[in-house]
């Protein structure tokens, strides 16, 4: 059951409850219908700065289904703010239904090959393309993540301390700014766990240290390296299952690349003693949806597979 006020939703879910573990989601993907979970605070705090800096147009970064670009065109299209999106790779003969939606909403695509956007990645608002639209530009790197971003989650931490004490609040992670700001804001005794959904090990820590350190000495944090299944949008046979069968359990909607992995992760970190019976789990649900669009569903020939009967016996729902 979901408190519509909170968005606080207990799963009760049997291996869990057998070990005495309580596990909730903050369902932030219900904070708006297309700038959903997480992108509402980072892409609000972004449109407020090219406000305050007097910017009419506002360029940002992203793959052909990006949550971030789907969530940005909205908001542009809301605010009546000229928007252009950098999306990586060559024009696409049909646009994903992310794509769509962005263009739909007025985004302007630009399309660039793998070099050029790292490119964008490594030197943003600096690089040539960007600087040749003019000073009236507002840039927001990829994902929204920056080192002021870890501000925009105050809000979200304050809502869920004001509903629940966990032991842990954990959240999947890609350019690391929900996580980063999470850990700013919570207080020490809650530990945020980051379950990283891209293969790049220490990476992730190297790039948002300076964000951690904002947090001060006191902060209690971890970061899950290992339960990315293979690399960002590397979606199983096992993970589409597990989100078909939660949905069926549990009424709760997971996309592949962030929650459900990350929902997963949960289950694995039981099954190896990480929770101890009495302590209380928050997952928070950053949204992505849509991105949901682009992941097969499980056919009955895949519910009838033996293993897939095996892993449903596993999870024990």
């Amino acid at each position: 059951m979901i408190d519509t006020v909170n968005r606080l939703q207990r799963l009760q879910w049997g291996k869990f409850e057998k070990r005495g573990v309580a596990l909730y989601v903050w369902r932030e993907d219900l904070n708006h219908p297309d700038i959903s979970g997480n992108k509402w605070y980072k892409v609000a705090h972004h449109l407020n700065k090219a406000v305050e800096a007097g910017c009419s147009h506002v360029v940002s970064m992203g793959g052909p289904w990006s949550n971030h670009l789907h969530a940005l065109a909205a908001a542009c299209h809301e605010a009546n703010v000229a928007v252009t999106g950098m999306v990586r790779g060559d024009a696409l003969r049909f646009l994903s239904p992310t794509l769509e939606d962005a263009l739909a909403w007025g985004m302007d695509l630009k399309f660039v090959d793998f070099e050029t956007y790292r490119e964008l990645r490594n030197v943003g608002a600096e690089h040539p393309q960007i600087q040749a639209m003019g000073r009236h530009h507002y840039f927001i790197p990829e994902g929204g993540s920056d080192a002021a971003i870890s501000q925009a989650f105050k809000p979200l931490v304050t809502a869920i301390e004001q509903h629940i004490d966990a032991d842990y609040w954990v959240c999947p992670t890609g350019t690391g700014g929900t996580f980063a700001g999470l850990v700013h804001h919570a207080a020490p005794k809650t530990c945020i766990l980051g379950v990283q959904a891209v293969a790049e090990g220490e990476a992730t820590v190297q790039r948002i240290s300076p964000w951690l350190q904002q947090a001060g000495a006191d902060a209690n944090w971890q970061l899950w390296q290992q339960f990315h299944r293979g690399g960002f949008g590397k979606v199983d046979t096992q993970l589409r299952y597990f989100i078909d069968a939660v949905q069926q359990h549990f009424a709760l909607p997971l996309d592949p690349i962030y929650n459900g992995k990350t929902l997963l992760a949960l289950s694995q970190a039981l099954d190896q003693g990480f929770f101890q019976s009495g302590e209380q789990v928050v997952m928070i649900h950053t949204g992505g949806l849509q991105g949901c669009r682009g992941m097969a569903r499980v056919s009955q020939n895949e519910r009838d597979d033996p293993d897939a009967r095996t892993w449903l016996r596993h999870w024990d729902f």
